[in-house]
C-alpha cells in the first residue's frame, strides 16, 4: 500500500510541477487544498510461518515530505473457528500475534482505532505445495537469440499441481541473497483458463552461481486477487494526468489497505553448477 500512495503523490506531483511552469502568473495566488489523513490497514495472516501482522498507519499531504505517520493504541482481534486471538504492539503502528492458523478457513480481523471499529474478512484456501523447484544454466534468450550468457547465470522454474474443479489465485515471490527480486513486481495468477494440472512458471529474472535464492508460492482468495491487480493498474497508469483508482479494501469504513490470509508453500536453495547444469528439489 505504502508503494500505492507514494505512485500517487508523484504522479500529482508532476501535475503540479506541469502546471506551476506552464501558468506560473495564474498559479501566484493560488493555494492547494490539505487533504484529510486517511486510515491506511496493511494485514497479512501467513500460516506458513504461524503469524499475523497488521501495520497502521495515515497518509499525509501529497505535498509534505514526512513518511507516513504510524497509529498507535489500536485494540486488534483476530477470530477463526470460535477462537478470538488478541494482537499486540511490537514497534509504533506494528502489531503481530502467533498461532497455527488452519487453511481452508475465514478470518475475520477487528480494528478499534480512534473510537471507530473497522472490520474485514479473508478466506485462506487449502494449501498448495511446489512438486519441483529447478534451475538450469542460461547460454542463450530463446526470444532474443542475440544475447548470450555467461557460465554463471542461470533461471528457476517453480511447478505446482493447480486443484481442479475450483478457482484458485496465486502469488509467487523469489528472493535473491534476502532481497525481493523486482521489489515492485506483484505477479498473480487466476486458474481459469488453465487447463493443465501441473502448472510451470519461471520468472523473467536471472539468477547468479553462489546466489542463495528462497520462492515462495501463496494462495489467497479472490478479493485479494482483485486488490492486487487493482495495485497493479495504479501503479502502471500512464499520462500525466491519470490519476490512479485506489487498490479495491476489503475493510469497512472506507479505509485503504487490505487484510489477507494466506496458506503457501516456501523453498530455499543455493545456484551451484553441476556436471547436468540442473538442480532439483522436489515435494
Amino acid at each position: 500500500m505504502n508503494i500505492i500512495l507514494r505512485y500517487f503523490h508523484f504522479v500529482v506531483g508532476l501535475c503540479i510541477i506541469y502546471f506551476a511552469a506552464s501558468c506560473e502568473e495564474e498559479m501566484k495566488n493560488f493555494e492547494l487544498p490539505v487533504s484529510q489523513p486517511l486510515l491506511v490497514i496493511d494485514a497479512e495472516c501467513n500460516a506458513m510461518n504461524d503469524s499475523i501482522t497488521v501495520q497502521i498507519s495515515k497518509t499525509v499531504d501529497f505535498l509534505g515530505n514526512a513518511h507516513n505517520p504510524p497509529v498507535e493504541d489500536a485494540v486488534i482481534t483476530l477470530r477463526y473457528n470460535s477462537i478470538e486471538l488478541p494482537l499486540v504492539a511490537q514497534s509504533a503502528g506494528r502489531y503481530v500475534a502467533c498461532a497455527e492458523f488452519p487453511d481452508d478457513t475465514y478470518y475475520e480481523l477487528l480494528v478499534e482505532v480512534e473510537g471507530k471499529t473497522y472490520t474485514a474478512v479473508s478466506y485462506m484456501p487449502r494449501k498448495v505445495s511446489f512438486t519441483e523447484v529447478k534451475y538450469e544454466k542460461l547460454t542463450h534468450n530463446p526470444l532474443f537469440p542475440m544475447i548470450q550468457y555467461g557460465d554463471t547465470t542461470f533461471n528457476v522454474t517453480l511447478s505446482f499441481l493447480d486443484p481442479q474443479h475450483e478457482t484458485n489465485f496465486y502469488r509467487l515471490l523469489m528472493y535473491r541473497n534476502d532481497t525481493l527480486v523486482r521489489r515492485n513486481d506483484l505477479t498473480v495468477l487466476d486458474d481459469t483458463y488453465f487447463t493443465a494440472d501441473t502448472l510451470h512458471y519461471t520468472p523473467w529474472s536471472n539468477v547468479y552461481e553462489g546466489d542463495t535464492v528462497v520462492v515462495e508460492l501463496r494462495s489467497f482468495d479472490r478479493a485479494a486477487y482483485q486488490f492486487y491487480t487493482t495495485m497493479q493498474a495504479a501503479m502502471q497508469a500512464g499520462g500525466a494526468f491519470s490519476l490512479p483508482d485506489n487498490p479495491q479494501s476489503n475493510f469497512s469504513g472506507g479505509v485503504l489497505g487490505h487484510f489477507t490470509a494466506f496458506s503457501g508453500d516456501r523453498r530455499g536453495f543455493r545456484i551451484y553448477s553441476t556436471v547436468t547444469n540442473r538442480g532439483v528439489f522436489q515435494q
